[in-house]
Protein backbone atom coordinates (compact mmCIF):
# COMPACT_ATOMS: atom_id res chain seq x y z
CA UNK A 1 0.00 0.00 0.00
CA UNK A 2 1.35 3.18 -0.93
CA UNK A 3 -0.70 6.03 0.01
CA UNK A 4 -0.59 9.99 0.80
CA UNK A 5 -1.40 10.43 4.34
CA UNK A 6 -4.52 11.44 3.75
CA UNK A 7 -5.14 8.49 2.28
CA UNK A 8 -3.89 6.02 4.69
CA UNK A 9 -6.24 7.74 7.70
CA UNK A 10 -9.16 7.29 4.97
CA UNK A 11 -8.24 3.78 5.02
CA UNK A 12 -7.63 3.74 9.10
CA UNK A 13 -11.13 5.50 9.19
CA UNK A 14 -12.63 2.44 7.33
CA UNK A 15 -10.91 -0.11 8.86
CA UNK A 16 -12.63 1.20 12.70
CA UNK A 17 -15.62 1.04 10.61
CA UNK A 18 -15.62 -2.33 9.48
CA UNK A 19 -13.92 -3.65 12.78
CA UNK A 20 -15.14 -2.34 15.76
CA UNK A 21 -18.86 -2.29 16.89
CA UNK A 22 -20.61 -0.11 19.10
CA UNK A 23 -18.61 -0.80 22.60
CA UNK A 24 -15.16 0.10 20.49
CA UNK A 25 -14.46 -3.68 20.49
CA UNK A 26 -14.09 -6.25 17.80
CA UNK A 27 -17.47 -6.98 16.03
CA UNK A 28 -18.77 -10.80 16.25
CA UNK A 29 -20.31 -10.11 13.39
CA UNK A 30 -17.37 -9.00 11.29
CA UNK A 31 -15.22 -11.76 12.90
CA UNK A 32 -18.18 -14.48 11.99
CA UNK A 33 -18.11 -13.32 8.84
CA UNK A 34 -14.87 -14.36 8.24
CA UNK A 35 -15.20 -17.90 10.36
CA UNK A 36 -12.06 -16.21 12.63
CA UNK A 37 -11.33 -17.10 16.06
CA UNK A 38 -10.69 -14.62 18.67
CA UNK A 39 -8.83 -15.08 21.84
CA UNK A 40 -8.32 -12.53 24.68
CA UNK A 41 -5.61 -12.38 26.99
CA UNK A 42 -5.66 -9.83 29.62
CA UNK A 43 -2.75 -7.53 30.57
CA UNK A 44 -0.51 -5.77 27.99
CA UNK A 45 1.48 -8.18 25.65
CA UNK A 46 4.59 -9.02 26.80
CA UNK A 47 7.89 -9.92 24.90
CA UNK A 48 7.44 -13.59 24.71
CA UNK A 49 3.80 -12.91 22.87
CA UNK A 50 5.19 -10.54 20.49
CA UNK A 51 7.31 -12.83 19.68
CA UNK A 52 5.01 -15.45 19.28
CA UNK A 53 2.64 -12.82 17.54
CA UNK A 54 5.83 -11.91 14.85
CA UNK A 55 6.33 -15.46 14.43
CA UNK A 56 2.43 -15.74 13.75
CA UNK A 57 2.58 -12.95 10.82
CA UNK A 58 5.43 -14.07 9.26
CA UNK A 59 4.08 -17.46 8.66
CA UNK A 60 1.25 -15.98 6.42
CA UNK A 61 4.13 -14.22 4.36
CA UNK A 62 3.73 -10.32 6.04
CA UNK A 63 6.49 -8.66 6.64
CA UNK A 64 5.57 -5.14 7.36
CA UNK A 65 2.16 -5.02 9.02
CA UNK A 66 0.12 -1.74 9.60
CA UNK A 67 -0.60 -0.15 12.91
CA UNK A 68 -3.36 1.64 13.32
CA UNK A 69 -3.68 3.15 16.43
CA UNK A 70 -6.71 6.11 17.65
CA UNK A 71 -8.28 7.61 20.86
CA UNK A 72 -12.31 7.08 21.74
CA UNK A 73 -13.47 9.00 18.44
CA UNK A 74 -10.63 10.12 17.46
CA UNK A 75 -8.87 10.34 13.53
CA UNK A 76 -6.26 7.76 13.61
CA UNK A 77 -3.35 7.61 13.12
CA UNK A 78 -1.61 5.07 10.43
CA UNK A 79 1.74 3.65 10.04
CA UNK A 80 3.53 1.16 8.83
CA UNK A 81 5.22 -1.75 11.84
CA UNK A 82 8.35 -3.84 10.39
CA UNK A 83 7.06 -7.55 11.91
CA UNK A 84 9.26 -8.26 14.86
CA UNK A 85 8.69 -9.00 18.75
CA UNK A 86 10.73 -5.68 19.46
CA UNK A 87 8.54 -3.24 16.80
CA UNK A 88 5.38 -4.76 17.69
CA UNK A 89 6.12 -4.12 21.58
CA UNK A 90 7.47 -0.85 20.72
CA UNK A 91 4.37 0.15 18.65
CA UNK A 92 2.51 -1.19 21.55
CA UNK A 93 4.32 0.89 23.86
CA UNK A 94 4.20 3.82 21.90
CA UNK A 95 0.48 3.82 21.71
CA UNK A 96 -0.47 2.75 25.25
CA UNK A 97 -3.19 5.02 26.01
CA UNK A 98 -4.86 4.24 22.70
CA UNK A 99 -6.88 1.87 20.84
CA UNK A 100 -4.28 -0.45 18.70
CA UNK A 101 -5.14 -2.20 15.34
CA UNK A 102 -2.50 -3.98 13.80
CA UNK A 103 -3.32 -6.38 10.44
CA UNK A 104 -1.80 -6.61 7.42
CA UNK A 105 -3.18 -4.74 4.12
CA UNK A 106 -4.98 -7.66 2.76
CA UNK A 107 -6.16 -8.59 7.10
CA UNK A 108 -5.25 -11.50 6.71
CA UNK A 109 -4.94 -11.18 10.83
CA UNK A 110 -5.85 -8.96 13.51
CA UNK A 111 -4.38 -7.67 16.88
CA UNK A 112 -6.69 -5.26 18.95
CA UNK A 113 -5.43 -3.68 22.32
CA UNK A 114 -7.90 -1.73 24.19
CA UNK A 115 -7.14 1.66 25.30
CA UNK A 116 -6.23 1.07 28.99
CA UNK A 117 -4.43 -1.96 28.61
CA UNK A 118 -7.00 -4.59 29.94
CA UNK A 119 -6.78 -6.81 27.36
CA UNK A 120 -5.54 -7.85 23.81
CA UNK A 121 -7.42 -9.86 21.10
CA UNK A 122 -6.08 -12.36 18.79
CA UNK A 123 -8.15 -13.03 15.73
CA UNK A 124 -7.88 -14.77 12.57
CA UNK A 125 -8.09 -18.40 10.96
CA UNK A 126 -7.51 -21.01 13.70
CA UNK A 127 -3.83 -21.75 12.61
CA UNK A 128 -2.96 -18.28 13.13
CA UNK A 129 -4.69 -17.97 16.15
CA UNK A 130 -2.63 -20.84 17.43
CA UNK A 131 0.52 -19.99 16.13
CA UNK A 132 -0.11 -16.36 17.67
CA UNK A 133 -0.83 -17.41 21.41
CA UNK A 134 1.22 -21.33 22.48
CA UNK A 135 -1.37 -22.42 25.27
CA UNK A 136 -4.39 -24.42 24.67
CA UNK A 137 -7.95 -22.48 24.90
CA UNK A 138 -8.55 -23.76 28.29
CA UNK A 139 -4.98 -23.23 29.48
CA UNK A 140 -5.39 -19.15 28.15
CA UNK A 141 -8.77 -18.77 30.07
CA UNK A 142 -7.23 -20.08 33.08
CA UNK A 143 -4.41 -17.54 32.90
CA UNK A 144 -6.69 -15.01 31.91
CA UNK A 145 -9.09 -15.34 34.57
CA UNK A 146 -6.12 -15.38 37.33
CA UNK A 147 -4.72 -12.11 35.87
CA UNK A 148 -8.71 -10.97 36.12
CA UNK A 149 -9.10 -11.70 39.67
CA UNK A 150 -6.55 -10.32 40.86
CA UNK A 151 -7.15 -8.11 44.16
CA UNK A 152 -6.28 -4.57 42.79
CA UNK A 153 -8.80 -5.19 40.50
CA UNK A 154 -12.25 -3.89 41.65
CA UNK A 155 -15.77 -5.43 40.89
CA UNK A 156 -16.83 -3.46 38.11
CA UNK A 157 -13.48 -4.32 36.05
CA UNK A 158 -13.44 -7.78 36.83
CA UNK A 159 -17.14 -7.80 35.48
CA UNK A 160 -16.26 -5.83 32.54
CA UNK A 161 -13.00 -8.20 31.62
CA UNK A 162 -15.43 -11.14 32.63
CA UNK A 163 -18.18 -9.92 30.02
CA UNK A 164 -15.21 -9.44 27.16
CA UNK A 165 -14.22 -13.13 27.65
CA UNK A 166 -17.73 -14.48 27.53
CA UNK A 167 -18.25 -12.07 24.15
CA UNK A 168 -15.65 -13.47 22.40
CA UNK A 169 -16.02 -17.16 23.70
CA UNK A 170 -18.52 -17.99 21.07
CA UNK A 171 -15.23 -17.19 18.87
CA UNK A 172 -13.26 -20.51 19.73
CA UNK A 173 -12.04 -23.68 18.29
CA UNK A 174 -14.93 -25.88 20.04
CA UNK A 175 -17.91 -23.13 18.73
CA UNK A 176 -16.28 -22.96 15.48
CA UNK A 177 -16.41 -27.05 14.96
CA UNK A 178 -19.77 -27.21 15.82
CA UNK A 179 -20.88 -25.28 12.80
Amino acid sequence: MDFGKSDWKDWGRELIRRWLDSDHQVSLETLKAKKWLALPVADILNPMEAEWLADAIHSLGVEEAIGVAFEYNGDPNVETVPVSRDHILTYNGSNSWRYVIITSSAELFLYFKDEANRFYLVCGPADFVSQAYKARWETAKIMYFEWVNLDHHNDQEKRFLTEVWNKYATLTPDSQSST
